[in-house]
């Protein structure tokens, strides 16, 4: 049973809402969408993110996904970013020092998630009281071969 003012941030394909660039697209009959247009190359054609920009991209997605009206958004998102995005949520204190740091490196994070290929982390974000319940974090139980 869902509680009022909660949601919660999954990585399934099949969710009703996808993120793309900070902004919610509303796709198909599922609900589902895909940033366009995509070529084989991919859909982004920037330079790649220094530390930095990433870090800061994740703290703009952490306070995006808290003012969501919605109850479930799907995020599907490289494992890198991720576990960006999971800092942003659970210590954005330690995003915090990482970004007063001239020219951060991935050394100075000082903190990982591992987040596998396919994997799911639902995590559920009550906006009435601030507080975030981690119900599982790279989850893979649901492919067929684990090694894949």
């Amino acid at each position: 049973m869902r509680m009022p003012g909660r949601i919660s941030a999954t990585t399934p394909t099949s969710s009703r809402i996808l993120a793309r660039r900070g902004r919610c697209c509303r796709g198909s009959a599922t609900g589902s969408c895909s940033p366009t247009p995509a070529t084989e190359q991919g859909w982004w054609s920037g330079p790649t993110e220094r530390l930095a920009e990433s870090l800061r991209r994740a703290q703009r997605v952490a306070q995006w996904l808290w003012t969501l009206d919605d109850d479930i958004v799907g995020l599907v998102i490289h494992g890198a970013f991720g576990s960006m995005l999971l800092s942003a949520l659970l210590r954005p204190g330690a995003i915090r020092a990482t970004l007063e740091r001239d020219n951060p490196s991935s050394y100075d994070i000082g903190f990982w998630y591992r987040l596998d290929n396919a994997s799911v982390t639902l995590l559920e974000l009550d906006r009435v009281s601030g507080e975030i319940t981690v119900n599982w974090i790279n989850r893979i139980d649901h492919l067929s071969d684990p090694a894949v």
